[in-house]
C-alpha cells in the first residue's frame, strides 16, 4: 500500500478509496492542511470490516510524501 501512495498508483486504484482528510465527519467540512499548505489525504487498508482502518498521509507540492498515520474509519485526525 505505501509504495502504492508514493508511486501515485492510489490516484488510479479506485478500491483505495483516496479522498483529502476533512476536519470532520461531514462532506462540506474543511480539508485538512498543514501549516505549508499542503493537504492531507487518506486511502483504504480495509473495507467491509468494523473499525476498517485507513492510511493518512500528505503529499508535499513537490511530489513527495509524508505518511502521518494509520487510523480507524471515524478517526479524522491527521
Amino acid at each position: 500500500m505505501m509504495l502504492e501512495v508514493v508511486l501515485g498508483l492510489d490516484r488510479e486504484l479506485a478500491s483505495r478509496g483516496l479522498h483529502q482528510l476533512r476536519t470532520g465527519e461531514g462532506g462540506g467540512d474543511p480539508k485538512r492542511r498543514t501549516a505549508a499548505g499542503d493537504t492531507y489525504w487518506r486511502v483504504y487498508l480495509q473495507t467491509n470490516t468494523p473499525s476498517a482502518r485507513r492510511l493518512h498521509y500528505v503529499r508535499r507540492a513537490d511530489g513527495s510524501v509524508v505518511f502521518t498515520r494509520v487510523g480507524l474509519h471515524d478517526d479524522f485526525r491527521g
